[in-house]
Order: C-alpha cells, then sequence, then structure tokens
C-alpha cells in the first residue's frame, strides 16, 4: 500500500503512569490502570532466585475471576511475555511483541494497547514498582473544554476526547490496533473530532498527504477525499497544501466509474476493467484494486440490512456465509455510494472556485445536480410515506444510511426533509459507530437536537457510548456490538461526540477558509446550560449558554471571538455578526 508515513516524535509524548489497583495474588500480583493505552511496561522485581517469569498484558477485564480477560475478542490485544528473572532487585522492560499492523511503534521500542497487568512469579513487586510508559498524541489538554447540565454526555465527551489523544501518537489518524493503518472513513470523521479539540493540524494534513498517494478500497471511501480536503481548507486556511492535492482530487470522483449515466456501477466496473486498469484509474495497489466494491457502513451487520442488489460475489470469496458475504459482494448502482458522490462533486467545485478554476466548478456543480436528479428519480420510494428513498432501483425500503446520506448529501427535497429527520429519530441508531456522524449532523442540522443529544447520553441498548464505558472500554470501540470477532477497542472514528457537540450542540463551523468567519448556531434542547472552549487557527472561540429558568425557552450566551475573524451568530431568532472580543446575547431557544 505504498510507503509508510516515518515516525514523528513532534506528534507523541510520552508519560509514566503507575496503576490505580495492585494487588497481590496467589501467584504474583494484578494491577491495573485508570485507562487504556499504548505503551510498555516496566516492573521492579526483588527476587530470592533466579526464576523465570510470566506477564500477562491485556485491554479487557474479567469481573467474573476478577483479573485478565483470558478470552477476549480476536484484535483485543491480549499478550503474553517471559521474563529471565535474575536474582536481587532489578528492573525489567519485558519486550512487547510486534503486531502485525502496518504502521511501527514511532517510539523504536514496539508498544500495544493495554489497561491491565498480571505478573506470575515469586520476586516481590511493589505498587510503585509497575509503571506503563503511555505513548499519547499532543492534543493539549486544557485547548478544549465542554460542560454542561447532563453528566452522561459530559462523561461521553470526555471519553472521546481521551481516545484521540490515546490513538493519535502514529503521527497520523490510524484505523485502530487491527491495521495500524489510515483509511478515508476513519480520517473524515476523525479530523471532524480532531479539528474540535486539537489547534495543531499537522497530523491531518499528513493523513491526507498519505491517503492521496495510497487510497484504500471502498468506493465511498476514495470518494472521501474531496470532502477531506474542503474541510482542511474551511478549519486551516492552509490553501498552499490543498492547491497541491488538487490535481489529484479528480480522480477521486471515480467518473470513468460511472460509465454511460452519471451513477457508479461497481459490477460492470469489474466487468469492464481488469484488475491493472482500475490500479491505473485510481491509483489503488493490487490488493484494493481487486477488492474495490461499496461498504456503505461497517461492520456489515450494522448495516440495517441495507439492500445492494442483484450482486456478484466473487469465486475467490465464495467460502464467505451468512452476513459476512456483505462485505465482499460486487453491487449495481445503489444509493449511498452515489449520494457520497454527489457530495464530493460539490466539494471539488468548491475547492475549483476557489481557486479561480470557474468552468470547472460549474461543471462539477451540475454533475452534482445531475447525480441527486437521477437518484430522486430511480431511487425514490414507491410506497407510502411518499419522499423517503430505496437502497437500491426497484427494492422496497431503505436502510439507516440511506435515510442519513439522502440528508447529508442534499439528496432529499426542501419539502421532505422533514420527514426523512423524523424516520431517523424515531428509528435511532440503527447504524455503526461511523454512521453515527452522519445521523447526529442531520438530526442537529433539521432541528431535532434533542434527539441527537439523547442519542449521545442513551445508557440502555448496545448502540450508546455509555455501553462501551460499561464494558470496560476506555477508548473508544471499532464497533457497538461486541459479539462481532475481529473488531477492536481503540477506534478513533467512534469519537463522533466531540463534533457533534462542536458543530452540532454549539453550531460552530468555519463559513469561510481559515475560519475567515464561522458559525454559532446553538441547539440547547432539553439541556438548562452548556459551557465550550474550541481552538480555532484563529484563538479559541469560548461561549457559555444559559436558560434564565429551567424549562425555560429564555437563554443567554457568551460569546468570546477571537482576533481576526466574525462570528456568525443565530441565537434562535436572534440573527447578528459579532466581532472580536465579549458579547452578551440574549433569545429563545427552544425546548426540545
Amino acid at each position: 500500500m505504498g510507503k509508510l508515513l516515518d515516525p514523528n516524535p513532534d506528534f507523541y509524548e510520552i508519560r509514566k503512569e503507575y496503576p490505580s489497583v495492585f494487588r497481590k495474588t496467589s501467584y504474583g500480583c494484578f494491577a491495573g490502570f485508570e485507562k487504556a493505552a499504548f505503551g510498555n511496561v516496566e516492573i521492579e522485581i526483588d527476587a530470592e532466585e533466579d526464576e523465570e517469569a510470566t506477564l500477562l498484558l491485556g485491554e479487557m477485564y474479567d469481573p467474573f475471576y476478577e483479573r485478565i480477560h483470558r478470552r477476549p475478542l480476536r484484535n483485543v490485544r491480549n499478550m503474553t511475555i517471559t521474563i529471565p528473572v535474575k536474582k536481587g532487585k532489578r528492573t525489567y522492560t519485558p519486550v512487547i511483541p510486534s503486531w502485525t499492523g502496518r504502521l511501527k511503534s514511532p517510539t523504536g521500542w514496539e508498544i500495544a494497547p493495554f489497561r491491565y497487568a498480571e505478573l506470575t512469579c515469586k520476586g516481590k513487586v511493589s505498587p510503585c514498582g509497575i509503571a506503563r510508559n503511555s505513548v499519547f498524541g499532543r492534543i493539549p489538554e486544557n485547548a478544549s473544554l465542554f460542560r454542561c447540565s447532563n453528566p452522561m454526555l459530559e462523561r461521553v465527551w470526555e471519553f472521546c476526547k481521551y481516545s484521540l489523544r490515546a490513538t493519535t501518537l502514529f503521527g497520523c489518524f490510524i484505523d485502530g490496533e487491527r491495521e495500524r493503518l489510515p483509511y478515508e472513513a476513519d480520517a473524515f470523521v476523525t479530523a471532524l473530532s480532531y479539528y474540535a479539540v486539537s489547534p495543531d493540524f499537522d497530523i491531518v494534513r499528513r493523513t491526507i498527504d498519505y491517503l492521496m498517494e495510497n487510497p484504500t478500497w471502498p468506493t465511498e471511501y476514495i470518494l472521501l477525499m474531496p470532502i477531506l480536503a474542503r474541510d482542511y481548507l474551511l478549519y486551516t486556511g492552509d490553501a498552499e497544501t490543498v492547491k497541491n492535492w488538487f490535481p489529484l482530487l479528480k480522480e477521486k470522483l471515480l467518473i470513468p466509474f460511472t460509465f454511460e449515466g452519471v451513477l457508479i456501477d461497481m459490477r460492470r466496473a469489474h466487468s469492464t476493467w481488469s484488475d491493472e486498469e482500475i490500479m491505473k484509474l485510481t491509483h489503488l495497489d493490487a490488493h484494493c484494486a481487486h477488492w474495490m466494491r461499496d461498504i456503505v457502513d461497517w461492520p456489515p451487520d450494522e448495516r440495517d440490512h441495507y439492500n445492494f442488489g442483484d450482486v456478484v460475489t466473487p469465486p475467490d470469496q465464495a467460502w464467505r456465509k451468512g452476513a459476512a458475504m456483505h462485505g465482499v459482494e460486487i453491487a449495481p448502482p445503489s444509493f449511498v455510494p452515489n449520494a457520497f458522490q454527489a457530495a464530493a462533486n460539490d466539494s471539488y467545485a468548491f475547492l475549483a472556485e476557489f481557486f479561480g478554476y470557474r468552468e470547472e466548478a460549474a461543471f462539477h456543480r451540475d454533475r452534482a445536480e445531475k447525480i441527486r436528479t437521477e437518484l430522486r428519480k430511480t431511487m425514490h420510494s414507491t410506497h407510502e410515506p411518499f419522499g423517503l428513498f430505496v437502497d437500491h432501483p426497484g427494492c422496497y425500503g431503505g436502510a439507516c444510511m440511506t435515510d442519513a446520506v439522502s440528508l447529508w448529501a442534499k439528496i432529499a427535497e426542501e419539502e421532505n426533509r422533514a420527514l426523512i429527520a423524523d424516520r431517523l429519530a424515531r428509528r435511532g441508531m440503527r447504524c455503526s459507530v461511523y454512521g453515527a456522524s452522519y445521523l447526529l449532523e442531520d438530526l442537529f442540522d433539521n432541528d431535532l437536537p434533542g434527539e441527537a443529544l439523547k442519542l449521545m447520553a442513551e445508557t440502555s441498548g448496545y448502540r450508546s457510548w455509555a455501553t462501551m464505558l460499561n464494558q470496560g472500554a476506555t477508548i473508544t470501540k471499532e464497533a457497538w456490538d461486541d459479539s462481532k470477532e475481529g473488531l477492536d477497542w481503540n477506534h478513533s472514528w467512534a469519537a463522533v461526540p466531540l463534533h457533534a457537540v462542536s458543530r452540532g450542540l454549539f453550531g460552530i463551523r468555519p463559513a469561510e477558509p481559515g475560519f475567515a468567519s464561522f458559525t454559532v448556531r446553538p441547539q440547547l434542547a432539553f439541556l438548562e446550560y452548556a459551557q465550550g472552549e474550541q481552538p480555532t487557527v484563529k484563538g479559541p472561540v469560548r461561549l457559555e449558554i444559559r436558560r434564565r429558568k429551567a424549562m425555560e425557552e429564555e437563554a443567554e450566551m457568551v460569546l468570546e471571538v477571537p482576533e481576526g475573524t466574525k462570528a456568525l451568530v443565530s441565537f434562535g431568532e436572534t440573527e447578528l455578526e459579532a466581532g472580536p472580543g465579549k458579547h452578551l446575547v440574549k433569545g429563545k431557544l427552544p425546548l426540545e
């Protein structure tokens, strides 16, 4: 998959941490750290004789046996290390076994994510004799803030912020310990969350740089690249870097895969192009070119039964069965990939206009509208309630991601948006943690903030951040459902509440490149107060919002705007433009 990113000490810091729980056992000792982190371990052992000690490190705890889980899910780390112990008091740094992930440790010594340690030995170990050298990304802990009247929302936000600190040490956004590799979808969602908590955007640039030259196989992921570049320009103002990317972005629109019409058809693509030809058209490597197909959502069992249509199963994957098949089938045109195609063309047109390529901008704006028109023509539901979309032409219903991206990519007509948003709210979290990014933004954008906040603070059912916490996770997981094998416990794409709070609850979004101006559109819903601080390229944006009395719409906001920018404020029915400095804004914020 091309040259991997070189480790860079500018992106990580090392902290020595000691156990929050330590107890002696019949076999030696058990240590538990407050939270999981990537790192290695140091142990001081006072041995009366030479012996061979055994160290077990793991992410999952077994509350029944009160020890590290002996049978964790595959890709949830659990490793056993043998330590040759010598007589006397010595400090040992056991070597972490190498992992199969593509990105190696940036420190020069191997690391792994773990929270618990069990040592089997006869020698003595004191509570301060075991330590973890924890490696974190350089996200300033005091650069961002969120407080509100709902304790669970606060806890979820802090959980997600720690998750970014714990997973950004590699100098790029990775898809977790399972592969330690950048993917476009992980980068898209994680970047939005990262903008909400860090003023340093180099890691975003490095990740996009890598993905420009090393795309991955899912159709929709490739189409996210123009959107990633647009967001980077809006948040950072780094026009020089984006202009260098611009010539590479056109192939990310996947126009050769639309054939005579405007809709992407991966089934026809694989019958028309060889793997070698796909490699030339996309810069995919041989593995990804062979695998190139639609993904919709991930993992497959969290797609809400998305209907791909008349699929073709490649012979080399025929041994798979059941739900797993939906991860490897080659499908004809369907809704979600082509909604992404419309959004990608919109973003490309925005960038072309910014760089002065007006004819190219007009062409791709027109192309985006043609895609929307074709989707409305071929994939509108023919059953009541009218106005919804279906997964592919001729099928009966639409999955959660079809509803979500119909709003996000502006496929839905204005008169149908409320209908689709209401359906999303009623059906709840029917998508993956990745899909939650689109779902929550849709709910905020369509004036259902209470439904969005409720999903973020949900404490029942398995599709919630609270459930992750209750299961013992301290870093966000790859998926909601722990019963699925092969999914890890350190995936930053699940840190969605960070940007949902920033962009949704507070409505802080760049309106012009480099935060030359930005919107502030708070939606408190059922909250009595909310306070936030977000770093930007212009400086921190601070705001505090309070209802004058509980369960009343009357509210006021203290907003602090940094130098060099202006805020376009929408506070209920109050609209104003606020320059640098502190402002008191009063109005009515609807209760929900």
